[in-house]
């Protein structure tokens, strides 16, 4: 189904125009799209915000690999030693890794409120 657009004119002081145009470039997005994203009434998400929200999604990505590595090696030394790995330093880098974990989810969550 093909859309159909209508135009609008509106009248804004200079003062008003500037304060628009400039959360606009804040957002970095032009100004119909942001008035556009204003009129759905969702939250404005600046094309900065994406790529720090991307570039922290990558970093949990790499952690949860790094948990995966840790895992696999720990198994391997395990099968050759034939002997109990020390817990308590599996348990410190768990949790090392746990932490981090919960810092960038909380630097997410500071992003998307």
């Amino acid at each position: 189904m093909k859309k159909e657009y209508k135009s609008i004119m509106t009248r804004l002081t200079k003062e008003e125009y500037e304060q628009l145009k400039e959360k606009a470039n804040q957002a970095n997005i032009s100004i119909y799209k942001y008035i556009q994203q204003s009129l759905k009434k969702s939250r404005i998400i600046s094309s900065y915000e994406i790529e720090m929200q991307r570039n922290k999604l990558n970093s949990i990505s790499k952690i949860g690999n790094n948990l995966n590595q840790i895992a696999k090696n720990l198994n391997i030394l395990q099968q050759k030693n034939k002997e109990n790995i020390n817990s308590v330093i599996i348990f410190n880098t768990i949790n090392n890794l746990k932490t981090d974990l919960e810092n960038i989810n909380n630097q997410l969550l500071k992003v998307i409120k």
